[in-house]
């Protein structure tokens, strides 16, 4: 089991007082140190992996604009750089997956919102669709996206919506940022069948989430025969979370990576605003992906 993460994505910078700030990996950070996890710098990799998800033109886009992709994101002069470094955490939990390991990328900034041609919702990159291509590079034909972001991972399924490699499930709040993530949005062409999402109303606690992964992901991924699983690890369906209404206790997230025991699995920070929520919820998390 390795964790990766790099002090200099600190350095990345929102507006003041903007929810996606750098404590949310530093306060982890502490957490995991405190417990004698260590973490490992990530290695770097080709750039041209983030050409099979984003299209060249907003990539150079990202590397020469200065100001607000949307309200909510902002892009500096150093902006791209420090995607660039948590695309790369991203692919260290590729690479080790593919040595039998598995592993957690304690990355920002998040990247599930970002779409072939922009970005928002705080996201640049793709992180995790770029190591799905890197996977799929590297040999592997089936995929198991899970994402547990409070938020619907837009730009993933935008990404992948007619391709059958990836099975790209979402569990989220209904009816919140980016009001897409509807039960009707399975698939197209050859990906038809191979997008699912779950809504869930204001309030969904861990009784309920242990309900539906029994009774639906557990089965999705079971039908599927995923290689391996990635994670949209987004921990803001915390109940102390600011931005979400959902209501999941810190000891939610090792149960549902528990029940994934049968799979390598990488997990990838995504969301998750209230500082110490976080850093437990990705500690329990990584004691789990280490047994």
């Amino acid at each position: 089991m390795k964790v990766f993460y790099d002090e200099r994505m600190l350095e990345h910078r929102q507006d003041y007082f903007h929810p996606e700030r750098k404590e949310r990996i530093e306060r982890s950070k502490e957490v995991l140190d405190e417990n004698g996890i260590k973490t490992c710098k990530p290695k770097e990799f080709n750039e041209e992996i983030f050409r099979k998800v984003h299209d060249e033109s907003y990539l150079n886009f990202l590397k020469n604009f200065r100001g607000y992709l949307t309200p909510d994101t902002l892009v500096r002069e150093n902006t791209y750089e420090i995607a660039k470094i948590s695309a790369f955490c991203s692919l260290s939990v590729g690479e080790t997956l593919l040595k039998g390991e598995n592993a957690f990328a304690l990355n920002r900034p998040p990247g599930h919102h970002a779409c072939r041609d922009h970005g928002g919702g705080f996201c640049y990159l793709n992180n995790i669709a770029i190591t799905a291509y890197y996977l799929r590079e590297k040999g592997m034909e089936r995929i198991f996206i899970l994402d547990w972001d409070g938020h619907h991972g837009n730009g993933t399924q935008e990404i992948f919506y007619d391709v059958n490699w990836v099975y790209y499930l979402s569990i989220h709040q209904k009816g919140i940022y980016p009001f897409t993530g509807y039960e009707n949005e399975t698939g197209e062409g050859e990906g038809k069948g191979f997008n699912r999402n779950i809504p869930v109303p204001y309030g969904t606690g861990d009784e309920e989430y242990l309900k539906i992964f029994d009774r639906i992901i557990l089965k999705e991924i079971e039908r599927y025969k995923p290689e391996v699983i990635l994670i949209s690890a987004g921990q803001d369906s915390h109940k102390n979370d600011p931005l979400v209404g959902l209501k999941l206790s810190t000891e939610a997230y090792g149960r549902f990576i528990r029940k994934l025991r049968d799979y390598p699995v990488g997990a990838i920070l995504e969301g998750g605003y209230d500082i110490d929520s976080v850093a437990y919820s990705n500690l329990e998390i990584i004691k789990e992906m280490s047994i």
